[in-house]
């Protein structure tokens, strides 16, 4: 006869690897996911500006719910908010995201918000629009001009390199 707590083991073990196979899916598509940064850039600021678009090209992170995020350096599923946020920046290393957590997102069709391609072929689509009239940020002429400025926080095409942060840049961190 089943028991609640038999039920309550069967839920924990599903979680435990649905958590892990959803963590290997997000690392073998590392190459994928470190496209996005790039992308993110090139789309922002054509229909407005998006703050998960600026988070990826920011700061190497894609925002997945309030504090589960996809660290696009290295292809892991984190928790930004479960460490000293600041401090997490500033060293690029980040506190993965716990077994529950992941399993409680999965829940619902969450698994498409990790769909890599999914994110990649939107934003690609997104970039190739035209940039609306106006919003330009202040100290540029045009939307390309300041897409241009972000370059030096190691944005490549296919590949992204987080920069360590520190204090005065965007929300008070520069480039170290």
């Amino acid at each position: 006869m089943k028991t609640i707590d038999s039920l309550i083991e069967t839920k924990e073990a599903f979680d435990k690897k649905m958590a892990s196979q959803l963590r290997d899916y997000v690392k073998t598509n590392k190459e994928n996911w470190q496209k996005i940064p790039y992308l993110a850039l090139q789309a922002d600021g054509r229909n407005g500006f998006n703050s998960r678009l600026s988070t990826a090209y920011e700061y190497g992170l894609w925002k997945i719910d309030s504090s589960t995020y996809v660290d696009l350096q290295d292809a892991e599923i984190v928790d930004i908010f479960c460490t000293n946020y600041i401090q997490s920046l500033k060293s690029g290393k980040f506190k993965l995201a716990s077994e529950k957590m992941v399993s409680s997102i999965v829940g619902d069709n969450g698994l498409y918000l990790f769909d890599v391609n999914r994110i990649i072929s939107s934003l690609e689509k997104e970039a190739q629009g035209e940039d609306r009239q106006g919003n330009i940020p202040k100290g540029f002429e045009t939307k390309a001009e300041w897409r241009k400025s972000y370059l030096h926080l190691g944005l490549e095409k296919d590949k992204y390199t987080r920069m360590i942060l520190s204090k005065s840049m965007n929300a008070g961190y520069d480039i170290l």
